[in-house]
Formats: structure tokens, sequence, C-alpha cells
């Protein structure tokens, strides 16, 4: 064997105990964040089906004004007999052409609801250009369907 080869063997080995090294630190500090024991790694998030097993609709508030519909508020519902927990944090994202945001609405449920009031962070949005809406209930999304 060459100086060369050994050189690199040597490093080859370095690199190794080093991967290693950086995936036992990585792994230890993400057992600290806890959520360990529930399907994915994150702070105590667990499923949705703990929540909601039917999903949510989200229903918006229109006005006609200069000459096209805006959407002036929203409404989230769930589905069926069940409630949004006290507690539980939603997100709500409302989707122009090419998944660009238009609004947004955000919060934790206060008490246990059917249904919650949402109060978008954006002026009007034109309902011409509004093409879709994604719900994330304690950081796992929801089911949604969509009533106008």
């Amino acid at each position: 064997m060459t100086t060369n080869e050994s050189r690199i063997s040597k490093r080859r080995v370095g690199a190794i105990i080093a991967a290693a090294a950086t995936f036992a630190i990585v792994s230890a500090s993400a057992a600290t964040l806890g959520g360990l024991n529930v399907d994915r790694l994150g702070a105590e998030q667990g499923d949705l089906e703990e929540i909601l097993t039917e999903g949510v609709v989200v229903t918006f508030d229109t006005e006609y004004a200069e000459g096209a519909y805006q959407v002036v508020g929203a409404t989230l519902a769930t589905l069926g007999d069940e409630l949004l927990p006290q507690g539980a944090e939603y997100d709500v994202t409302f989707y122009g052409e090419a998944r660009n945001v238009l609004g947004d609405a955000s919060g934790v449920v206060g008490s246990d609801a059917g249904s919650l009031t949402l109060e978008l962070d954006a002026a009007d949005i034109n309902a011409r250009d509004l093409e879709g809406v994604a719900v994330v209930i304690n950081g796992v999304p929801a089911p949604v369907s969509v009533e106008d």
C-alpha cells in the first residue's frame, strides 16, 4: 500500500466517524423535542384523527364592491357532530393562481366549537382570484370542503 492509498483510507474512515457523530448528535437533539411517541417528530402534534375524523368545511362571506365580488370573511366548521377542541391551533390559507397566498387566518380555539368565524389577515380578496383553501389543525392538514 502506498502513502496516498493509506491517506485516502484514513480520510474515508475520518469522514465515516464524523458522519456517525453528527447523526448521533442530531438524533439526541431531536429526542429532546418531544413528540417521539406520535406518528411523526414534532412538538407533541399527534394525529388529526384524534381531533377530527370527517374534516372541515369553509364557507365564504362575499360582498359586491367595485364591480367584483370580494371575500370579506369566512367560516370554518367541522362536519358531523365533531368539535374543534379548546386549545387547538388552526391555520387557514387562501390560495390564488400558482398557489400564491391571497390571505390567511390563524389562531387558537378558545372553547370547544363546531364553527369559527375567521378574520382574514389581508384586505378583501377578489373572489374571482380565489382558487383554493388549505386548513391545518394542530400542524396536520385537514380534509376540506368549500361552500360559497
